[in-house]
């Protein structure tokens, strides 16, 4: 007995850990980019990725020289184990340079960066619904619909910086809430870790500024609430404690940041944010328009990210759908308002973004992928829905299962989606269903170390191991059930009869 409650209460995560190591979704520009830089770092000691070049067109290029054209941190703190790996390949013999290893250390990275983000973010996630006030069973299920019921699930396979940022910024909103409900949260080392965190979070996606704003205004408001009522009517002394309150967080981001401002002077003899110097001719008539690339709203990135087949994150996910409900429950519910005042601009904002960037398709992607870092927040308020009623839950259980069997065939077949009209392409049914069909998975070719397909680019771990593609999906399918619908069968049985 002791041992099935603590399998219940770990399956979350071993579950999830399971299916993000289960998928390698392969090669890609901006994997390519965030790798070589790694490389760079650890095997030339150079900035630049001049040498390999080649491998993407997600690059930038100064002085004669091609660099990464992404944010640095995934790149930076990829360097910790890509140099451990270099060090087995030394003891073991084994020639970095070739075909598996450098695809061994691609997967790593992407398991460590992305699918442990993924894995660290559902759980933070059931951890938040919890401590709003949603019951334990439907704060398990939003976990669960988070993690394979949206595009968390094909990003945490690719090795992107957005399901890191997502980590980042939810261990720091659960952090600043959990203390400050113990009336800590002025501690200078919590106030320091949480400049460490949204620092950290800024330099792998520097749109995390839009989610990093509100959580930080509203932090220093906590630190305030915590002085004794007499004391917050002095404003001098109020003024003081901000002053101390910014002057920790800093303390705590700055030498993140300032890791960042010297790579820039390594790289470009001045700060500068990598985009600048963007090379692709059309991604650099994009990104000098507006404010790197953002304008005013579009109708088209609004229908596009929304409601589109082609990119639309409601027709992806459909239990997304629930999400304008659902926070109209967390609001009706009175439960979790420091939080609310933090998700309802920080959603407000980031719709916004979504709208008005010029990228707002993601390039090669499945649905918008720029939202990642904030998605957690559009999935906790649907706890509080299917708290409602027994309908409500079984609603939202059954858009779970529809979003997951949805989001496992794309992230089976192809994360990395071609782009095309908006009103005419359906990645889905016009590539998708159609290989999948035909017994086609991992169909990804491009490659992150040559600049030619590949067929051993993408893999799953069920045909490595000589499975078809129907029965390799399978393995995934019956893991989920064991972990789930068996443990709710025998619960039900062994339940007593009220006959």
């Amino acid at each position: 007995m002791a041992r099935s409650s603590w399998l219940r209460r770990a399956r979350l995560w071993i579950v999830a850990a399971f299916t993000y190591a289960f998928f390698f979704s392969g090669g890609d520009p901006n994997g390519a980019t965030r790798y070589s830089l790694t490389e760079s770092l650890v095997v030339r000691h150079a900035p630049d990725i001049t040498p390999v070049h080649f491998r993407t067109i997600d690059k930038g290029y100064k002085n004669y020289k091609f660099f990464a054209d992404k944010a640095p941190g995934l790149s930076f703190l990829a360097t910790v184990p890509f140099a451990i790996f270099r060090g087995a390949d030394a003891a073991l013999h084994i020639d970095p340079e070739s075909r598996e290893a450098q695809l061994a250390k691609l997967y790593l990275l992407t398991l460590i960066f992305a699918g442990g983000a993924g894995v660290g973010t559902t759980l933070l996630l059931r951890r938040l619904a919890i401590f709003l006030g949603a019951s334990r069973r439907s704060a398990e299920l939003v976990a669960f619909a988070y993690a394979f019921g949206t595009i968390a699930f094909p990003f945490s396979t690719v090795l992107f910086g957005h399901q890191l940022a997502a980590f980042l910024l939810l261990g720091a909103l659960v952090l600043a809430l959990e203390r400050r409900e113990a009336g800590t949260l002025g501690r200078p080392r919590v106030l320091a870790l949480l400049g460490a965190l949204w620092s950290l979070a800024l330099i792998v996606e520097y749109p995390t500024a839009f989610a990093i704003a509100p959580a930080g205004i509203a932090t220093l408001a906590w630190t305030i609430a915590e002085l004794p009522e007499d004391a917050r009517k002095d404003r001098g002394l109020v003024a003081r404690s901000l002053a101390r309150s910014l002057a920790f967080v800093a303390a705590g981001g700055i030498p993140v940041l300032a890791v960042h401002v010297a790579f820039s002077f390594w790289a470009y003899g001045k700060f500068a944010l990598p985009y600048v110097y963007v090379s692709e001719p059309y991604f650099r008539a994009h990104m000098s328009g507006g404010l790197l690339g953002i304008g005013l709203p579009k109708l088209l990135a609004t229908v596009g990210t929304t409601v589109s087949p082609y990119r639309g994150i409601l027709f992806l996910c459909p239990v997304l759908a629930l999400s304008v409900v659902g926070l109209g429950a967390w609001v009706a519910s009175g439960k979790g308002k420091p939080a609310l005042r933090v998700a309802v601009p920080t959603l407000a904002v980031y719709l916004l973004f979504l709208c008005s960037y010029y990228a707002w398709d993601g390039g090669g992607s499945t649905g918008p992928r720029h939202v990642l870092p904030a998605l957690p927040l559009f999935v906790v308020g649907i706890a509080f829905f299917a708290d409602r009623s027994r309908a409500a839950y079984l609603v939202t259980l059954a858009l779970t299962v529809t979003s997951a069997v949805i989001v496992l065939m794309n992230v089976a077949v192809l994360v990395q989606q071609p782009q095309g009209d908006v009103f005419g392409m359906n990645p889905f049914y016009d590539i998708v269903v159609p290989k999948l069909a035909h017994g086609v998975v991992a169909m990804n070719t491009q490659d992150a170390f040559i600049p030619f397909g590949r067929a051993d680019a993408s893999f799953n771990l069920g045909t490595l191991l000589g499975l078809s593609a129907r029965a390799s999906l399978l393995v995934v399918v019956l893991v989920w059930a064991a972990a789930y619908v068996i443990p709710a069968i025998a619960d039900r049985l062994r339940a007593p009869s009220h006959a």
